[in-house]
């Protein structure tokens, strides 16, 4: 700086900070809605005092800081299209991240096995099952499928039956390859016998706080039953 008569001479030090490294995310991919894992988002790689911020959309749902190696994020079930921004905290930069993961979630079908059926010992019954949700296109399982002539189908006809039986259906989408919860129905089983019952459960270990589904098949007797559970310790009551 001069006025012609003084001269002066002043410095400032600029430091410029590199920029972060590019690396890639990768993960994605489709699921169901009623799946219960999602699926894993990595980035390639990091570095080291350089935090990472996982964003859907405009949304940050994580930040991670770099330690050299590559990054887990976690998995992830919310549909979206996902990517990486890294910030050097320093000096206040950030640089996008190369690739984008994107999730999408499929609707799961819905399975309906029909009203239950009242019969004669001796005899058959067609089932009323369909679907619904999905793509439309269908594959149906039911089982047990010993006790019927065509288990592939949406309204299958059983074998002749001389007790009670509990059928349950479930729907896979052909197109995504989500399957529905199963659903239930009951063939019961009208004679002049006396009258028998048989409880079934889907699991008979459990850990505490866990549900357990139960289900009561009745043979004999006039056909109309009424229920009455209880439990040993105390703590079910029920007459469903």
């Amino acid at each position: 700086l001069s006025d012609g008569e003084t001269h002066l001479v002043d410095s400032v030090f600029i430091r410029v900070y590199p920029q972060p490294n590019d690396y890639e995310l990768v993960g994605g991919g489709s699921l169901c809605e009623n799946d219960e894992l999602g699926l894993n988002l990595n980035l390639s790689g990091s570095d080291t005092g350089v935090f990472y911020r996982l964003y859907r959309k405009d949304l940050m749902v994580k930040e991670l800081e770099g330690n050299g190696n590559s990054l887990d994020f976690g998995s992830y079930r919310n549909a979206g299209t996902y990517s990486v921004k890294a910030f050097n905290v320093q000096a206040n930069c950030e640089r996008q991240m190369s690739g984008v993961a994107v999730i999408a979630v499929n609707p799961a079908p819905v399975a309906s096995a029909g009203a239950d059926k009242t019969i004669e010992s001796g005899m058959a019954v067609s089932l009323d099952g369909y679907a619904s949700g999905g793509s439309g296109d269908y594959t149906y399982v039911w089982n047990p499928a010993k006790f019927l002539q065509n288990a592939t189908q949406a309204e299958p006809t059983t074998i002749a039956l001389n007790q009670g039986q509990l059928f349950s259906l479930q729907v896979v989408d052909r197109k995504t390859g989500c399957k529905s919860r199963e659903d239930d129905v009951m063939v019961f089983v009208r004679n002049n016998q006396q009258m028998s019952v048989e409880i079934l459960t889907d699991n008979h270990e459990v850990c505490p706080g866990s549900e357990v589904k139960l289900s009561v098949v009745p043979t004999g007797g006039n056909g109309v039953y009424n229920y009455y559970w209880q439990s040993r310790p105390e703590g079910l009551l029920s007459t469903d």
